[in-house]
């Protein structure tokens, strides 16, 4: 477990760091991504789906649902909408405000 002062530190330089226009679109982007990973994992284990099983269902190599969801790859629109319909699951837009 991390100290609460280690925290502070990390804190203290990630802010630092966001300072950099480029760094914090970076770290944004990089953000989101996972972000996005994380929502496809749990909705996978949410429909008890293993990533063998959505290989099968979706004819995705059980390697590629791997990269997808560790982000080892840029995921196609395409190979995206296989595994969200294999998993049961679309895409929803919503208008965001900045």
């Amino acid at each position: 477990m991390m100290k609460k002062s280690s925290k502070r530190n990390e804190e203290k330089i990630l802010k630092e760091l966001l300072k950099d226009s480029k760094a914090k679109k970076a770290y944004e982007a990089f953000d989101d991504e996972y972000n996005v990973r994380m929502m496809l994992i749990k909705a996978r284990k949410k429909e008890n789906i293993t990533q063998k099983e959505l290989s099968d269902i979706t004819g995705l190599s059980q390697q590629m649902i791997s990269r997808v969801e560790t982000g080892s790859t840029d995921t196609t629109l395409k190979t995206l909408m296989k595994y969200l319909k294999g998993i049961g699951y679309d895409i929803r837009l919503s208008k965001i405000n900045y």
